[in-house]
């Protein structure tokens, strides 16, 4: 693999249907109380667990967080192998658009606590791959030697994929919201949506 950052996290012990029930119960609680506002004895409660059986899973509140939040660092890494792979940059930026839009609409609960938490934000700050994964993304959508322009338009759509986790469009169908954010990224980072293969 190609270079790909280590974006694993501590270990879980035990039974996956056991861990699973433990991260969709964190998930369900951290989007409603956020990370910080939300107990370890809440959690097991949530997943119909004891305490002692969240701790035999996870050691620490913050290796359940970097086990919610892995899957998407994951598939980030993929995206920007992905793009590393492309045969111009021109596709390499439109892979990262598309890629990075889908990622978040498909995850737009976790978006919604990952933006709005600041303790995920003190947690991933700290986090290997999450510094590595975002150099790699700005270096693959801004190029080489990026002019002030390049780079705020970046940084503009770096901030336009949060909307997506916006209550403001909560309501509004993936498929169209999907389209019009591929499109107003494509006109701010200035490259062509790719021709269709004949």
């Amino acid at each position: 693999m190609r270079g790909r950052p280590d974006v694993a996290t501590p270990s879980p012990r035990g039974s996956g249907i056991a861990q699973q029930r433990i991260l969709d119960a964190a998930m369900d609680l951290y989007f409603e109380h956020g990370v910080g506002g939300t107990s370890l004895q809440m959690i097991a409660d949530r997943a119909g667990l004891t305490k002692a059986a969240v701790y035999y899973h996870f050691q620490a509140k913050e290796d359940i967080v970097l086990a919610v939040i892995t899957p998407a660092l994951d598939a980030v890494a993929r995206l920007t192998e992905a793009a590393a792979a492309a045969r111009n940059r021109s596709t390499a930026v439109d892979i990262l658009i598309t890629g990075l839009v889908d990622l978040v609409l498909e995850n737009r609960r976790l978006g919604a606590v990952l933006w709005a938490d600041p303790t995920i934000a003190q947690i991933l700050i700290g986090h290997p791959a999450r510094r590595e994964i975002g150099a790699r993304i700005h270096a693959q959508l801004i190029g080489p030697n990026p002019d002030a322009e390049t780079r705020v338009r970046a940084a503009i759509f770096g901030s336009s994929l949060r909307i997506a986790a916006s209550p403001e469009l909560a309501e509004m169908d993936t498929e169209i919201l999907r389209r019009h954010m591929i499109d107003n990224a494509r006109r701010l980072i200035g490259v062509r949506a790719p021709r269709p293969v004949a």
